[in-house]
């Protein structure tokens, strides 16, 4: 419609240097009337706002004559019958000279030009005002102003605030309802503003409706928080202030783990240095966690210091643990992973052969030393195996403790022997096999 008009009233200027009437549209819900006549009287806003809506469409036609109005202000109006009102500001020129006699308002939208015609009258004072009057009262009813009788759109009334709610992370979350009076225009966003009562740094988010979380905030400072809503007019007042809330600090950066080492009983003692950063909270509690990979149970244990043993583990598997730290925000990054460690009790080692001897009778009899480690449980046997390598019968016995007798071998026959402990997890690897001996009958 607008540029209808622009392109209009380009051809008129161009054919005839008639006088042209402007009008900026804007973004604002409110539009700016300002008149001077070539009296020198000036006319502005809300009294020429009041005369401008006097006039029907059929009073302008017989106040501004057939020919303006078909060039621009009645198809304007038929155009604009129905449409989503807006605003705009008028701009007035001189009618011979083509003089600038008013400027738009600066707007923060910023403005969108259309030309209508006027046409210069040579009649008296009061005839060239209602000539001005009837080309701003088509600017009012098809641009910017509102019907006669319709209201102006304002601004939003101010949101309830619900409550205010520390988050940790240097955040802080408002939730509130929306304002009772939209303004007579749809709310297009909230602003949250939380500002510190003891020098925190003031913080600001919009967003398109409740919750708003406000971050960046100084951690360990006491804020308060209002809410605005914001249309197409402009913001409105804020929310009467929160109550007040400290902001939570972050949770502390990552222990580094030292040292891990199964110590038994299915346990394994993990070793950690603090984190460089504690989050701006002291350190409450630390976490170990050690998890397998091969099918053990994980587990965690908290403590107040180093080191943190983690029990209740599987035997015989192997883990890997790490370490985080917690504050009175939360727990924190967990640290690398530790060095692999086999959760114990675990299968004993292998015991040391020290001599094998035929006492006849088929016998063998097999001594040896226990094994270095006993799996981190106590040994509760062994076992002594007797296998031939000409043909004899294999035989194993066990005991509790060294020697061990083997019988029932195969006369004349030559055997080697193993020894392996047990304990309550399983049997251990076996010893490296010994000399030959040779069963005696």
């Amino acid at each position: 419609m607008v540029r209808v008009w622009r392109e209009r009233a380009i051809d008129r200027v161009a054919r005839d240097g008639e006088p042209v009437v402007a009008a900026v549209v804007t973004a604002a819900l409110t539009f700016r009337l300002l008149v001077r006549f070539p009296s020198g009287r000036v006319v502005a806003d809300e009294q020429l706002r009041q005369e401008a809506q006097q006039f029907a469409p059929g009073a302008c036609e017989s106040c501004c004559g057939r020919r303006a109005d078909s060039d621009g202000p009645s198809d304007a109006r038929r155009a604009g019958r129905g449409a989503r009102r807006t605003s705009g500001a008028v701009v007035l020129y001189d009618e011979g000279a083509g003089n600038v006699l008013s400027e738009p308002r600066n707007d923060r939208a910023g403005p969108t030009m259309g030309i209508m015609m006027g046409k210069s009258s040579s009649r008296t004072q009061l005839r060239r005002r209602r000539t001005w009057l009837c080309v701003v009262a088509f600017v009012a009813s098809s641009l910017g102003g509102p019907p006669a009788g319709a209201a102006t759109p304002t601004v939003p009334g101010a949101p309830t605030i619900t409550s205010v709610k520390a988050i940790g992370l240097k955040s802080v979350t408002v939730a509130f309802d929306k304002p009772a009076n939209d303004g007579g225009a749809r709310i297009a966003s909230y602003r949250a503003t939380c500002t510190s009562t003891d020098r925190g740094v003031r913080g600001t988010h919009d967003a398109a409706n409740s919750p708003i979380r406000v971050p960046d905030l100084t951690e360990n400072k006491i804020y308060v928080c209002t809410v605005t809503a914001s249309n197409d007019v402009g913001a409105g007042r804020a929310s009467t202030r929160s109550s007040a809330v400290v902001v939570l600090p972050t949770p502390p950066s990552a222990p580094t783990v030292r040292s891990v080492k199964a110590i038994g009983s299915r346990t394994i003692t993990v070793t950690f240095t603090k984190p460089a950063d504690d989050g701006g909270a002291p350190i409450m509690n630390y976490r170990a966690t050690c998890t397998s990979n091969a099918g053990g149970v994980g587990r965690s244990r908290e403590g107040a210091q180093s080191p943190i043993n983690v029990a209740d583990l599987t035997a015989g598997e192997i883990y890997r643990c790490t370490v985080a730290a917690d504050n009175r925000v939360g727990l924190g990054r967990a640290s690398a992973r530790s060095s692999p460690v086999l959760a114990r009790p675990t299968a004993p080692g292998a015991p040391t052969i020290t001599s094998v001897r035929s006492i006849g009778l088929r016998s063998i009899m097999v001594a040896f030393a226990k094994p270095a480690d006993d799996g981190g449980t106590p040994i509760r046997d062994y076992v002594v195996e007797c296998t031939s390598t000409n043909g004899g019968a294999a035989r194993s016995g066990h005991a509790s403790a060294s020697p061990i007798r083997v019988s029932d071998l195969t006369s004349k026959k030559t055997y080697r022997c193993t020894v392996a402990a047990t304990n309550d997890v399983r049997l251990g690897p076996s010893s490296p096999p010994s000399k030959p001996v040779v069963a005696r009958f």
